[in-house]
């Protein structure tokens, strides 16, 4: 009984993980559509080509933090860390894929 009642527990919490991990990378992808498309995106109005096109400067996590970081700055974004580091998350994953 006890054992059902563990495995039940932890189905639980890992799902909520999952959707909070959803919910983050959803309001990345929000926060990063509204303040960073209308520079960061191709001739073609398609933000995915700006990032994976061939000669961009960013090859490494720390230097796409650091850009996210100017950016934010320079736009005037009232951004907390935990946003900066959703949605560099956010662009990494769908765009970089650094390790």
């Amino acid at each position: 009984m006890l054992k059902k009642l563990l495995v039940m527990l932890f189905t639980l919490i890992s799902l909520n993980a999952v959707a909070d991990e959803k919910s983050s990378l959803d309001e990345a992808k929000a926060l990063h559509d509204q303040n960073c498309t209308s520079c960061h995106k191709s001739m073609n109005g398609d933000s995915k080509s700006f990032y994976t096109r061939i000669d961009r400067k960013i090859d490494s996590l720390p230097k796409l933090k650091a850009r996210v970081e100017m950016c934010k700055n320079n736009l005037g974004l009232q951004w907390f860390d935990e946003e900066v580091d959703a949605v560099v998350n956010y662009i990494n994953s769908n765009f970089y894929k650094f390790k």
